[in-house]
């Protein structure tokens, strides 16, 4: 099968291929680090060391 007259055996296709599913990804992985960027507010006393709330203990 044949689309958009591309022969899918041509190996500058199948890189082709690669390099478009390579950008969406990182496009997608971009989009989602400023999102939790903007959403995740995080500060130093929040992270406090030895917080016992944060803990987990099973």
């Amino acid at each position: 099968m044949i689309a958009n007259n591309v022969d899918p055996f041509d190996p500058n296709a199948q890189v082709e291929g690669y390099v478009d599913a390579f950008m969406w990804g990182a496009g997608i992985l971009a989009v989602a680090g400023i999102i939790w960027v903007v959403l995740v507010r995080v500060s130093k006393k929040d992270m406090a060391a030895g917080d016992s709330a944060a803990a987990v203990h099973i």
